[in-house]
């Protein structure tokens, strides 16, 4: 691994990647590539994951191009090995080098450009359908909301969420092919995690957002219910924003008289938690 650390410090050491430097970085993005799917031992991928992450931090675009098949194809794969921590470790590395290449680096503890970053709309519309493109890749996401792992569950979740907020006419459709999908993230309402729940919520905002077909599903499977279940257990806190998330959420479903009936019933109910919530804040 001395050649991938070296590689991996002369780039991330400068303060930027100028252009005669360009083929230095593409270089070292495919040996890591390569030694990720090449590596016989479990740490060796984790190594070259882990240096594929703080690359994406700052050159996001890179990453993107040469390595966003690789890390599908790694998370493909560990779906089918044993849950040794290890793995587990590698499918975490994967979904935070995949959200460092959509999203951004999120730590304010990092300063510093980001070089090759998508910065307009057109960029990140491509690197989504790069991601789409690969085989299987939004159905992988799916499995991995269900993983017993805390970490690896919550990445997965803010992945898919933010791919329906790019590209919700797409991922709709393949979810829907799938009949066991939508119920399966209807349950995320209720995970033992606080974080996932309320993660679920937005995901859910994407997933239904003029979709009727999924409206449907999500009633038919107590989605309204669960909802208001969270609005119970945060009315307690401050997390108006949440609470409020919820009722936008109830309104915006179309005019399906089954439907309408119970999220009217269940959007009054919220409602009122949250009338009285305020009301025991002001008085």
């Amino acid at each position: 691994m001395n050649f991938l650390r070296s590689g991996f410090k002369t780039i991330v050491g400068s303060e930027g990647a100028p252009s005669e430097e360009q083929t230095d970085l593409v270089e070292t993005i495919s040996r890591l590539v390569n030694r990720l799917l090449t590596a016989t031992l479990p740490d060796d991928r984790r190594d070259a994951l882990r240096a594929l992450r703080s690359l994406s931090k700052r050159f996001r675009r890179d990453v993107g191009d040469h390595a966003m098949s690789a890390l599908v194809r790694i998370l493909r794969t560990s779906l089918s090995q044993p849950s040794y921590s290890v793995e587990v470790d590698c499918q975490t590395l994967a979904l935070e080098t995949l959200k460092n290449v959509f999203t951004g680096y999120e730590d304010a503890d990092i300063s510093g450009g980001t070089e090759g970053q998508p910065d307009n709309q057109e960029e990140l519309e491509r690197l989504t359908t790069m991601f789409l493109d690969e085989s299987g890749s939004v159905t992988i996401l799916l499995k991995l909301t269900g993983s017993v792992d805390f970490p690896v569950r919550m990445q997965a979740v803010r992945l898919l969420t933010f791919l329906l907020g790019r590209k919700p006419k797409a991922i709709q459709d393949i979810l829907l092919e799938n009949h066991a999908s939508i119920p399966k993230l209807v349950d995320l309402l209720q995970d033992v995690q606080e974080v996932i729940r309320n993660d679920a919520v937005l995901l859910l905002c994407e997933l239904t957002d003029g979709n009727a077909s999924i409206q449907k599903i999500v009633a038919f499977h107590s989605g309204f219910e669960r909802l208001f279940n969270i609005v119970s257990d945060e009315a307690t806190s401050k997390c108006f924003a949440l609470l409020l998330e919820v009722l936008l959420f109830l309104y915006s479903f179309h005019d399906i008289t089954p439907l309408l009936k119970t999220a009217r019933f269940v959007t009054a109910r919220c409602g009122i938690v949250l009338i009285f919530r305020l009301s025991t804040l002001w008085f």
